[in-house]
């Protein structure tokens, strides 16, 4: 298949979740992670919940749902130049930090 993609390849690619206990600031790590690839501004990281599309997450002020998405980033592997930097595409996600979150973060994949 010669199809265009968008994707980069897999070993440019990264996974990261974000896993921490509730108010242990995951959706305000998130967001910077958001603004770092100039989706939001630098003044709205950590009190936009980007990743909280949800009314009720918004209105509550809690992740309820797992969310994900695409960002990328820029890497120099160990021992090389900044001649040799790769980019790549990493896929991170949030989810709420309670046990009663825990059943809805896995129902929303």
């Amino acid at each position: 298949n010669n199809s265009p993609t968008m994707l980069p390849p897999p070993e440019s690619t990264r996974l990261v979740t974000i896993i921490a206990h509730v108010d242990h600031g995951k959706t305000t790590l998130a967001d910077n992670l958001v603004e770092s690839n100039g989706i939001i501004s630098e003044r709205l990281a950590g009190t936009l919940r980007y990743l909280d599309s949800d009314a009720e997450e918004q209105r509550r002020g809690i992740t309820m749902r797992a969310s994900a998405i695409g960002l990328t980033h820029s890497y120099v592997p160990p021992k090389m130049s900044q001649n040799n930097k790769q980019n790549g595409k990493a896929g991170g996600g949030d989810s709420g930090g309670g046990t009663a979150a825990s059943s809805k973060s896995s129902a929303s994949r």
